[in-house]
């Protein structure tokens, strides 16, 4: 299944995804409606779906000012602040906000789980992470690169 996304070109693997959700919004009206006779079709187009714009991902190259809203990945900094759990560190994002009417800058800070596939970071490190498909229930993220590790 993989494979088959990696011989695609981008503009083909655009086309693929889009017959795949015309596919997967088909069958969900089926399942709704009772016309579907294998609930697990969905199930299994919805993974299609995913692993395509997980690809899909992967190969986006260009500069982002010229990509659309769609396919921009947004690529946030931080400090990683826990790394034991196993190929997870959670990373703290830090922000500044200027209040509207008081002038005044807020501080804002998210903690973000990240997948780190080699266990190679550690608390302490600066880290660039990178927006993914949902890979569990509260990971939405990817190590890009250690940018600078911990004394």
């Amino acid at each position: 299944m993989k494979e088959q996304y990696r011989e695609l070109a981008y503009p083909e693997l655009l086309l693929k995804q889009d017959e795949l959700v015309t596919e997967y919004r088909k069958a969900r009206f089926d399942a709704v409606v009772g016309h579907l006779d294998n609930p697990v079709s969905v199930r299994l187009l919805r993974r299609r779906l995913a692993r395509g714009q997980d690809h899909r991902s992967r190969i986006r190259t260009g500069d982002p000012a010229t990509m659309s809203s769609t396919e921009r990945l947004r690529v946030l900094a931080g400090t990683v602040v826990s790394d034991r759990m196993e190929k997870t560190i959670v990373v703290l994002v830090s922000s500044q906000k200027r209040h509207r009417m008081y002038e005044k800058y807020i501080r804002r800070s998210k903690r973000l789980k990240a997948h780190d596939a080699d266990n190679e970071c550690r608390i302490g490190d600066r880290v660039r992470v990178v927006e993914s498909r949902p890979l569990s229930r509260h990971k939405r993220w990817r190590l890009l690169e250690i940018v600078e590790r911990s004394g």
